[in-house]
């Protein structure tokens, strides 16, 4: 009997936990590079573009301590999971929580959890592809913003939604690249022309407001609830391949998200929007090159729609089908609700932060710094490793529960 199988089994008479389904074998067929796109690809998103009204929120070093210790900590995240699917042999959080946590409840908070949380992310790139339509930008031409970005959700991301497994989404994620780094090189240039007036920036700033800005930080780093996916997926799948693929997707983030933030907001200083792309259509909607970059945001998000996507299905039909894989009806059904679901969520909400601000409090808290933690300390104990292993994963729930409590507070001080 294995150590995962002797486990359960001394957890199931005091808990009644659901039968340990047998392991996945799944033998996946993405190389390093494959799966590096891909994870980055469930990270880049219109997230990256409210980092510079961050640095408005916070101050420009003030905001960056607060990037910093996020993305330290949402690596720390990414490889906590890709050990307890290598723990447990399975990857799709219900399983995971099931084995780890002893409890058959814990198979369907957490899958609800992501849900939650992929759900206000997705929410969020239907807002943005509206706010991208340069070419209609009065109130009265939101109908027509409207029509398109429904032809676009059900004809084109639809059925890319469908794929079924990560690798068949490898060259959206070459889009995706491509898009972000002609963006990066907009911003920058950007910078160097702009000349209108604008306030001295600021380094720090303090008051309820600041910690507003910790859940949008750290949306835009998270890539969790498809990190078991992208690691099964990883051909000849390795701890030693999988940190290969982390380390390279922290140096990759830091090189984009630190030029979109800073060259983002010293450009614009106080009066940036929580869309930065929207900022630059409202002070120059005649040049070329920002309408392009316009584009390129819709097509990033037209791509990076999917692999999101994967992770919030994934969960669904974890929870419908239990440990059996979904029929092509069900995944067909499943995604279009969820895309039909997000459709009418951006009827009444116009702005990315609104959506960002409460989804990435309530579930981000948990999918980014609680749950892995919580697994990662499952794994401490059920090993009986060192105390000392305990400290980062106790520091993650601190952190976890202080952008709960403190996002959630401070964005219903702003509404009221």
């Amino acid at each position: 009997m294995s150590e995962v199988e002797s486990l359960i089994t001394q957890s199931d008479s005091a808990s009644k936990v659901v039968e340990t389904p047998e392991k996945d074998v799944y033998q996946g067929k993405s190389t390093i590079v494959s799966s590096l796109l891909n994870q980055l690809n469930s990270i880049i998103g219109v997230g990256v573009m409210t980092l510079p009204y961050c640095l408005q929120t916070d101050g420009y070093i003030m905001g960056f301590i607060l990037f910093t210790l996020c993305g330290w900590l949402a690596h720390i995240a990414f490889k906590q999971l890709a050990v307890a699917a290598e723990f447990t042999g399975h990857y799709q959080y219900k399983e995971i929580a099931e084995i780890l946590f002893g409890h058959r409840a814990w198979g369907i908070v957490i899958p609800v959890i992501m849900i939650v949380y992929v759900s206000g992310s997705l929410a969020s790139y239907s807002i943005s592809l509206m706010d991208n339509m340069f070419w209609w930008q009065e109130d009265s031409d939101r109908k027509y913003r409207l029509i398109l970005c429904v032809a676009i959700m059900y004809l084109i991301i639809l059925p890319l939604s469908c794929l079924r497994n990560l690798d068949f989404l490898k060259y959206n994620s070459y889009i995706t690249m491509i898009c972000e780094t002609f963006i990066v090189f907009v911003i920058i240039y950007y910078f160097t022309v702009y000349d209108e007036p604008r306030e001295a920036p600021v380094p720090f700033k303090s008051g309820l407001d600041v910690i507003s800005t910790i859940p949008l930080i750290s949306a835009s780093m998270c890539g969790h609830f498809a990190t078991p996916y992208v690691y099964k997926e990883l051909k000849n799948r390795s701890q030693k391949k999988m940190d290969i693929v982390i380390v390279l997707n922290g140096i990759v983030l830091f090189a984009f998200y630190t030029s979109i933030m800073f060259f983002g907001y010293f450009t614009f200083t106080s009066n940036v929007h929580s869309d930065l792309l929207k900022t630059i259509a409202l002070h120059s909607k005649n040049a070329w090159y920002l309408k392009a970059a316009n584009v390129a945001m819709l097509i990033l998000i037209i791509s990076h729609f999917p692999v999101t996507c994967f992770g919030c299905r994934a969960a669904v039909e974890s929870l419908v089908f239990k440990n059996k894989k979904a029929p092509l009806w069900g995944t067909i059904l499943i995604t279009t609700a969820i895309v039909t679901f997000l459709m009418t969520i951006s009827l009444f909400v116009t702005e990315i932060a609104d959506v960002l601000d409460v989804t990435s409090s309530l579930g981000g808290s948990f999918v980014i710094f609680i749950i892995p933690a919580a697994l990662a300390m499952s794994i401490i104990k059920k090993e009986k490793q060192a105390w000392q292993n305990y400290i980062i994963p106790v520091i993650m729930v601190i952190l976890g529960l202080f952008m709960l409590i403190g996002g959630i507070t401070s964005s219903i001080v702003r509404w009221i």
